[in-house]
């Protein structure tokens, strides 16, 4: 990184005002317009939650569909998802804005609590795609222990 700095005066400038933007006042206004920007995402993350949960019912009744502010509840389903990307995605620019306070007070100047953090965040945030899903019946509720038969592979037919 370091040649690459001194190779060339534009790098060198590309880089200096890139380090002047993380570095002083300027960091702390960074930071502070991340934390105004998580906390607004994160209301309304919760917002679209409370709202998919006890204002729009699930599925529809006799042709007619619930919306709020013209939305139905799918389309309020990918507006919570994009916020939850964009939350994720806030969190970790808040996470590295504050590394050093991560490194010298939550993990106590010890890098491999800091590994242990992180390894354990993303541990939790990857079994959700990792562990696996099942089916339940929608009248009564029981779990179907067959995968319905387009899931089966078809016979082979070469017999």
């Amino acid at each position: 990184m370091s040649t690459l700095i001194k190779s060339s005066g534009r790098s060198r400038k590309v880089f200096q005002v890139v380090k002047s933007c993380f570095s002083g006042s300027r960091k702390n206004t960074w930071k502070r317009w991340i934390d105004l920007a998580l906390y607004l995402v994160s209301c309304a993350l919760g917002g679209t939650g409370l709202l998919l949960a006890y204002r729009l019912p699930h599925g529809h009744g006799a042709g007619r569909m619930a919306t709020f502010l013209g939305y139905g509840r799918h389309d309020w389903g990918t507006i919570h998802t994009w916020l939850a990307w964009v939350a994720i995605f806030l969190v970790v620019y808040h996470l590295i804005l504050n590394r050093e306070w991560l490194v010298k007070i939550a993990a106590s100047g010890r890098l491999a609590r800091l590994a242990a953090g992180i390894f354990a965040g993303l541990l939790i945030g990857s079994a959700f795609l990792m562990l696996p899903v099942g089916q339940r019946d929608r009248g009564t509720g029981a779990l179907i222990e067959r995968p319905p038969v387009e899931w089966e592979e078809p016979a082979d037919s070469s017999m």
